[in-house]
């Protein structure tokens, strides 16, 4: 399994400064210095190399979904908010090469990617969307659950991709901000600062 490991983790090395299309099983294979019959024993190809990290990566960690499930106290809700917020950022920082190649991916219409990117959302989108459909305060105007958990979810993967990017929006506000909105959203605008 060293090898396997070792393709993987050279693999992710060489996609923090290269495209995935550009990148090749010779390449990868002298990186890790092995050969290329070696990288064959393991994986069919460079993009099976990059879905079976997300495999090993992709799921959302239980600190983000306990975060997320359970009912939601107006009181407490902007403090949860946040730290949903900042657990979120920090599981994608900790794999942002691999989110990235994995978005773009699914964004030029892969659909091994968009399967992957879904799977690994979907345990957060439910949890939010449980919370959303019972919890004690109901979303206004015939909003639906599922809907609004998407859309909160789009925008903490969204934040957690652009957080270091825009200098005007400090990454501090940007996650206060996110966590308003969380918050709102999950009391129906009754949770308290």
């Amino acid at each position: 399994m060293r090898t396997r490991a070792r393709i993987v983790e050279v693999t992710l090395s060489l996609l923090e400064t290269r495209r995935l299309r550009e990148l090749r099983v010779a390449e990868i294979a002298r990186a890790a210095e092995i050969s290329t019959a070696s990288f064959y024993v393991y994986f069919d190809d460079v993009i099976d190399v990059v879905l079976a990290a997300l495999q090993e990566v992709g799921k959302i960690p239980d600190e983000i979904l306990s975060l997320a499930a359970g009912p939601w106290a107006a009181k407490d809700a902007f403090a949860r908010s946040e730290a949903l917020v900042k657990a979120y950022i920090r599981y994608w920082d900790g794999h942002r090469t691999l989110f990235r190649v994995r978005n773009l991916a699914a964004e030029e219409g892969d659909t091994r990617f968009a399967v992957a990117r879904e799977q690994s959302a979907r345990p957060l989108l439910d949890a939010l969307a449980q919370q959303l459909g019972d919890g004690e305060y109901g979303l206004p105007f015939g909003v639906q659950a599922a809907a609004t958990a998407g859309v909160l979810v789009a925008m903490l993967e969204r934040l957690a991709a652009i957080a270091h990017v825009y200098a005007e929006f400090p990454p501090d506000e940007m996650v206060r901000s996110a966590a308003f909105l969380i918050a709102s959203a999950m009391t129906a605008g009754r949770a308290a600062p």
